[in-house]
């Protein structure tokens, strides 16, 4: 999961632009949807937690260049978890809210 905070006034133009922005880093097989007013769900397939980590980071980095440097008034952070043998999803998610939750600006919490 991903949280965007903002106190700008153009909070919602700066969410459609991280969405192009992610949307264009992740691969067509993977699914981003909004999930609350400023959450977005991630669902993309890895195998290992090194690999959820390593691309955590990759989409943080991109949200620190532009044309997103110059905003000052956002912060960022996610929350990642993997899936279980045959868990099902509403645990997967209450999960990735909780490493939402511990995570800080510019983190990624893995659980």
């Amino acid at each position: 999961m991903i949280e965007l905070m903002s106190a700008d006034d153009e909070a919602e133009k700066f969410l459609r632009d991280f969405t192009s922005s992610i949307k264009s880093n992740i691969r067509q097989s993977d699914m981003l949807v909004r999930w609350d007013k400023k959450v977005f769900l991630l669902a993309y397939l890895a195998n290992t937690s090194g690999d959820v980590i390593a691309f955590s980071q990759k989409l943080l980095l991109v949200m620190r260049q532009e044309p997103f440097e110059r905003l000052n008034t956002i912060s960022m952070r996610m929350g990642a978890t993997i899936q279980n043998d045959k868990e099902d999803i509403t645990v997967i998610i209450k999960r990735a809210q909780m490493a939402l939750e511990q995570s800080s600006n510019l983190q990624v919490t893995l659980l």
